[in-house]
Protein backbone atom coordinates (compact mmCIF):
# COMPACT_ATOMS: atom_id res chain seq x y z
CA UNK A 1 0.00 0.00 0.00
CA UNK A 2 1.71 3.33 -1.24
CA UNK A 3 0.77 6.80 -0.13
CA UNK A 4 -0.01 10.09 -2.64
CA UNK A 5 -0.69 13.50 -1.79
CA UNK A 6 -3.14 15.02 -4.60
CA UNK A 7 -4.08 18.84 -3.18
CA UNK A 8 -6.28 18.35 -0.29
CA UNK A 9 -6.41 14.15 -0.68
CA UNK A 10 -4.15 11.49 0.80
CA UNK A 11 -4.34 8.34 -1.54
CA UNK A 12 -3.47 5.08 0.24
CA UNK A 13 -3.58 2.81 -2.66
CA UNK A 14 -2.30 -0.81 -3.94
CA UNK A 15 -2.24 -0.43 -7.47
CA UNK A 16 -0.56 2.50 -8.79
CA UNK A 17 -1.70 1.84 -12.42
CA UNK A 18 -4.72 2.97 -11.50
CA UNK A 19 -3.85 6.35 -9.53
CA UNK A 20 -4.52 8.39 -12.51
CA UNK A 21 -8.12 7.17 -12.54
CA UNK A 22 -8.71 7.89 -9.03
CA UNK A 23 -7.03 11.28 -9.62
CA UNK A 24 -10.15 12.16 -12.08
CA UNK A 25 -12.27 10.86 -9.98
CA UNK A 26 -11.68 13.37 -7.82
CA UNK A 27 -11.04 16.17 -10.14
CA UNK A 28 -14.74 15.43 -11.29
CA UNK A 29 -16.62 15.32 -8.02
CA UNK A 30 -14.59 18.09 -6.37
CA UNK A 31 -15.66 17.20 -2.80
CA UNK A 32 -13.72 16.98 0.37
CA UNK A 33 -12.75 14.12 1.77
CA UNK A 34 -12.87 13.23 5.35
CA UNK A 35 -9.93 13.72 7.01
CA UNK A 36 -8.33 14.20 3.62
CA UNK A 37 -8.55 10.05 3.17
CA UNK A 38 -9.05 8.41 -0.18
CA UNK A 39 -8.43 4.52 0.20
CA UNK A 40 -8.49 2.29 -3.07
CA UNK A 41 -7.54 -1.37 -2.86
CA UNK A 42 -8.93 -4.41 -4.68
CA UNK A 43 -10.11 -2.16 -7.27
CA UNK A 44 -12.63 -0.59 -4.77
CA UNK A 45 -12.91 2.75 -3.68
CA UNK A 46 -13.73 4.01 -0.15
CA UNK A 47 -13.93 7.64 1.16
CA UNK A 48 -16.37 9.84 3.23
CA UNK A 49 -17.28 13.36 1.26
CA UNK A 50 -18.09 16.37 3.35
CA UNK A 51 -21.07 17.85 1.78
CA UNK A 52 -21.95 19.78 4.98
CA UNK A 53 -20.30 19.58 8.30
CA UNK A 54 -23.25 17.67 9.18
CA UNK A 55 -23.86 15.57 6.31
CA UNK A 56 -21.78 13.09 4.68
CA UNK A 57 -21.13 11.02 1.89
CA UNK A 58 -19.78 7.59 2.34
CA UNK A 59 -18.40 5.38 -0.46
CA UNK A 60 -17.50 2.09 0.60
CA UNK A 61 -16.09 -0.88 -1.07
CA UNK A 62 -17.57 0.68 -4.63
CA UNK A 63 -15.99 0.07 -8.18
CA UNK A 64 -15.28 3.84 -9.75
CA UNK A 65 -18.02 3.69 -11.71
CA UNK A 66 -20.59 2.54 -8.98
CA UNK A 67 -18.63 5.71 -6.95
CA UNK A 68 -19.43 7.78 -10.07
CA UNK A 69 -22.81 6.87 -10.40
CA UNK A 70 -23.84 7.73 -6.88
CA UNK A 71 -22.42 10.86 -6.75
CA UNK A 72 -23.91 11.83 -10.05
CA UNK A 73 -27.14 10.83 -8.52
CA UNK A 74 -27.12 12.96 -5.28
CA UNK A 75 -28.30 15.98 -5.40
CA UNK A 76 -25.47 17.88 -3.37
CA UNK A 77 -26.65 21.48 -2.18
CA UNK A 78 -26.85 24.10 0.18
CA UNK A 79 -29.48 22.40 2.80
CA UNK A 80 -30.66 23.58 5.72
CA UNK A 81 -29.71 20.90 8.26
CA UNK A 82 -30.07 22.39 11.92
CA UNK A 83 -27.18 21.93 13.93
CA UNK A 84 -28.43 18.69 15.97
CA UNK A 85 -28.76 16.76 13.28
CA UNK A 86 -26.40 14.51 11.96
CA UNK A 87 -26.41 12.38 8.61
CA UNK A 88 -24.50 9.98 6.83
CA UNK A 89 -25.68 7.99 3.33
CA UNK A 90 -24.01 5.12 3.05
CA UNK A 91 -23.57 3.65 -0.80
CA UNK A 92 -26.66 5.50 -1.43
CA UNK A 93 -27.53 9.27 -3.10
CA UNK A 94 -28.30 12.01 -1.42
CA UNK A 95 -32.01 13.31 -1.52
CA UNK A 96 -32.84 16.75 -1.07
CA UNK A 97 -36.35 15.74 -0.35
CA UNK A 98 -35.47 13.17 2.50
CA UNK A 99 -33.25 16.32 4.31
CA UNK A 100 -36.54 18.39 3.95
CA UNK A 101 -38.41 15.26 5.90
CA UNK A 102 -35.69 15.03 8.01
CA UNK A 103 -35.38 18.89 9.01
CA UNK A 104 -39.60 19.25 8.97
CA UNK A 105 -39.49 16.24 11.72
CA UNK A 106 -36.19 17.22 13.61
CA UNK A 107 -37.35 20.64 14.25
CA UNK A 108 -39.89 19.89 16.83
CA UNK A 109 -37.19 17.65 18.91
CA UNK A 110 -33.88 18.93 21.20
CA UNK A 111 -32.03 15.46 20.67
CA UNK A 112 -29.32 15.13 19.06
CA UNK A 113 -29.90 12.72 16.45
CA UNK A 114 -27.63 10.73 14.14
CA UNK A 115 -29.23 9.13 10.88
CA UNK A 116 -27.67 6.61 8.69
CA UNK A 117 -29.07 5.55 5.55
CA UNK A 118 -27.89 2.32 3.91
CA UNK A 119 -29.29 0.73 0.41
CA UNK A 120 -33.01 -1.51 0.31
CA UNK A 121 -34.18 1.99 2.31
CA UNK A 122 -32.38 1.08 5.59
CA UNK A 123 -32.54 4.29 8.04
CA UNK A 124 -30.72 3.68 11.73
CA UNK A 125 -31.51 6.29 13.81
CA UNK A 126 -30.02 7.25 17.10
CA UNK A 127 -31.71 9.75 19.24
CA UNK A 128 -30.72 11.03 22.74
CA UNK A 129 -29.98 7.19 24.45
CA UNK A 130 -32.33 5.55 21.10
CA UNK A 131 -31.51 3.32 19.02
CA UNK A 132 -33.74 1.81 16.14
CA UNK A 133 -33.93 1.06 12.39
CA UNK A 134 -36.85 2.03 10.23
CA UNK A 135 -37.44 2.92 6.44
CA UNK A 136 -36.82 6.20 4.66
CA UNK A 137 -40.35 7.36 5.61
CA UNK A 138 -39.79 8.11 8.64
CA UNK A 139 -42.47 7.49 10.91
CA UNK A 140 -41.38 6.53 13.87
CA UNK A 141 -39.32 9.43 13.96
CA UNK A 142 -42.09 11.91 13.41
CA UNK A 143 -43.78 9.78 15.70
CA UNK A 144 -41.42 10.83 18.30
CA UNK A 145 -41.81 14.71 17.89
CA UNK A 146 -44.96 14.72 19.48
CA UNK A 147 -45.28 17.03 21.78
CA UNK A 148 -47.96 15.71 23.76
CA UNK A 149 -46.66 12.11 23.27
CA UNK A 150 -42.69 13.59 24.68
CA UNK A 151 -44.38 14.80 27.62
CA UNK A 152 -45.65 11.66 28.33
CA UNK A 153 -42.06 9.82 27.98
CA UNK A 154 -38.63 10.45 29.08
CA UNK A 155 -36.67 9.66 26.45
CA UNK A 156 -33.18 9.89 28.20
CA UNK A 157 -34.03 7.06 30.25
CA UNK A 158 -33.60 4.36 28.02
CA UNK A 159 -30.17 3.32 26.58
CA UNK A 160 -30.78 0.55 24.10
CA UNK A 161 -32.19 -0.94 20.80
CA UNK A 162 -35.70 -0.69 20.06
CA UNK A 163 -36.87 -3.68 18.43
CA UNK A 164 -40.62 -2.79 18.71
CA UNK A 165 -41.10 0.38 16.71
CA UNK A 166 -44.36 -0.08 15.92
CA UNK A 167 -45.25 0.89 19.43
CA UNK A 168 -42.29 2.73 20.11
CA UNK A 169 -43.86 3.96 22.58
CA UNK A 170 -45.06 0.98 25.12
CA UNK A 171 -41.51 -0.42 24.46
CA UNK A 172 -39.73 2.14 25.65
CA UNK A 173 -42.20 2.91 28.64
CA UNK A 174 -41.95 -0.78 29.38
CA UNK A 175 -38.09 -0.55 29.39
CA UNK A 176 -37.78 2.75 31.32
CA UNK A 177 -40.35 1.14 34.04
CA UNK A 178 -37.82 -2.08 34.67
CA UNK A 179 -39.24 -4.53 32.45
CA UNK A 180 -36.46 -5.50 30.32
CA UNK A 181 -37.24 -8.80 29.39
CA UNK A 182 -37.68 -8.94 25.37
CA UNK A 183 -40.75 -12.12 25.48
CA UNK A 184 -42.63 -10.36 28.08
CA UNK A 185 -42.45 -7.19 26.36
CA UNK A 186 -43.43 -9.17 22.67
CA UNK A 187 -46.48 -10.56 24.63
CA UNK A 188 -47.31 -7.24 25.92
CA UNK A 189 -47.40 -5.46 22.69
CA UNK A 190 -48.57 -8.22 20.28
CA UNK A 191 -52.02 -9.01 22.91
CA UNK A 192 -52.79 -5.20 21.61
CA UNK A 193 -54.57 -5.45 25.48
CA UNK A 194 -52.55 -2.46 26.97
CA UNK A 195 -52.59 1.39 26.81
CA UNK A 196 -50.93 4.20 28.14
CA UNK A 197 -52.43 6.86 30.12
CA UNK A 198 -50.87 9.53 31.95
CA UNK A 199 -49.99 8.76 35.52
CA UNK A 200 -52.72 10.81 38.07
CA UNK A 201 -52.49 8.74 40.78
CA UNK A 202 -49.25 7.73 40.76
CA UNK A 203 -47.29 10.98 39.42
CA UNK A 204 -47.60 12.64 36.15
CA UNK A 205 -45.57 10.29 34.03
CA UNK A 206 -47.17 8.17 31.85
CA UNK A 207 -48.55 4.45 32.83
CA UNK A 208 -48.64 1.34 31.04
CA UNK A 209 -52.34 -0.74 31.67
CA UNK A 210 -52.69 -4.18 30.91
CA UNK A 211 -55.30 -6.61 30.81
CA UNK A 212 -54.64 -9.68 31.11
CA UNK A 213 -56.85 -12.94 31.12
CA UNK A 214 -59.08 -13.22 34.47
CA UNK A 215 -59.26 -9.71 33.99
CA UNK A 216 -56.31 -8.14 35.89
CA UNK A 217 -55.38 -4.80 34.92
CA UNK A 218 -51.20 -4.97 35.38
CA UNK A 219 -50.22 -1.24 35.98
CA UNK A 220 -46.12 -0.36 35.00
CA UNK A 221 -45.27 2.78 36.27
CA UNK A 222 -42.36 4.84 37.12
CA UNK A 223 -43.03 4.00 40.86
CA UNK A 224 -43.63 0.51 40.49
CA UNK A 225 -45.40 -2.81 39.28
CA UNK A 226 -49.06 -2.77 40.52
CA UNK A 227 -51.96 -5.33 40.04
CA UNK A 228 -55.45 -3.68 40.67
CA UNK A 229 -54.18 -1.35 42.75
CA UNK A 230 -51.58 -3.65 45.08
CA UNK A 231 -48.27 -3.45 44.31
CA UNK A 232 -46.20 -6.18 43.35
CA UNK A 233 -42.23 -6.97 42.95
CA UNK A 234 -40.67 -7.20 39.52
CA UNK A 235 -40.51 -10.96 40.39
CA UNK A 236 -44.30 -11.36 40.18
CA UNK A 237 -45.21 -9.45 38.02
CA UNK A 238 -42.59 -12.14 35.37
CA UNK A 239 -44.48 -14.79 36.52
CA UNK A 240 -47.97 -13.48 35.56
CA UNK A 241 -46.62 -13.34 32.10
CA UNK A 242 -44.92 -16.71 32.42
CA UNK A 243 -46.60 -19.14 34.41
Amino acid sequence: MKKFFLDSYVISIDDESKLSDIIDFLKEVKLRAYNYKVIFTNNKISVRFIIMPNLILSLEGLSLYKAKEIVNKSEIGNYSIPANIYITFHNVPIKGEFLERVKRIADKLNYYIKIDLFPQDKVEVRMGKLRYVEDSSLQVLASLSDEVLQKLINLECYAGFLTFVDDIFAEILLKCYGVRDLKIIEQIIKSKNYKIKEGQTRGENAEVAVTTSGDKIIYVTKNGFYVNNHKISKGELYKLFTS
